[in-house]
């Protein structure tokens, strides 16, 4: 199984995090896999069978909303996977809706994408090379930054915040906090580990492990099978 990254262009750098590809067959059907919250919306594409997510084949093409607590996948044992990890508030200058819609749900990109998300899949089906593709299509797309937020008071601010990004300012900032400690976890004590990325104290840094990746820090040390390896952060290449 070969996972890979690859750099937006710097057109759509604002955006765009990287784009993602996972391809290849495995000989046994592959364990559940636990992906933890970081902070970005993904649109995914298919082109094998689809993973499985709460005992139900997922859609050719999926919108994957902010999400604050673990989402457990089955991979299939043959994958052909595109996908696109948005910047925070990125996924908004594509998709012209408030993004808390999709908060905490997985849907079908169809739903909210209509006929742009089957020309996308029909016509990246047919590529060599689909992130190479999938970017000349994006770009076409003229995607909108979003209104400046200077002179706004704290409330319409979080309301703005919240429509572009998908989750409150507070959320996405426990978040931003939590996968920080994720990267360095097991490389420092736990208490240093706190203390690095900004926690009170211990407690507070096993509390939202608790309830961002479902599993307490020794716990995720002790089982390193609880993380989908493509989110172990690969550095990215540059398209093309």
């Amino acid at each position: 199984m070969q996972y890979r990254e690859v750099a937006p262009c710097a057109a759509l750098r604002p955006y765009i995090r990287c784009y993602w590809t996972l391809a290849g067959r495995m000989e046994a059907v592959p364990a559940a896999q636990r992906v933890f919250p970081d902070g970005s919306m993904e649109m995914v594409f298919h082109f094998a069978e689809p993973f499985r997510h709460e005992g139900r084949r997922q859609a050719r093409m999926l919108l994957a909303g902010q999400v604050w607590g673990p989402v457990v996948l089955e991979p299939s044992r043959e994958c052909d996977v595109l996908g696109i990890r948005f910047e925070a508030g990125g996924c908004a200058a594509f998709l012209k809706f408030p993004q808390q819609e999709v908060a905490g749900r997985i849907v079908s990109l169809e739903d909210v994408w209509a006929g742009t998300a089957r020309r996308l899949h029909e016509r990246l089906g047919n590529e060599r090379d689909r992130v190479e593709a999938l970017e000349r299509m994006l770009l076409a797309l003229r995607p909108e930054s979003a209104m400046p937020s200077r002179g706004l008071s704290a409330r319409q601010y979080r309301r703005r915040f919240e429509a572009a990004v998908g989750i409150p300012p507070k959320l996405f900032a426990r978040i931003a906090r939590f996968q920080r400690s994720l990267q360095v976890m097991g490389r420092l004590p736990q208490a240093d580990v706190a203390l690095a990325c900004g926690y009170y104290d211990q407690a507070h840094l096993i509390r939202d492990w608790r309830e961002f990746a479902g599993v307490t820090p020794a716990g995720w040390l002790r089982d390193q099978s609880n993380v989908l390896f493509f989110q172990d952060g690969a550095e990215a290449e540059g398209v093309g």
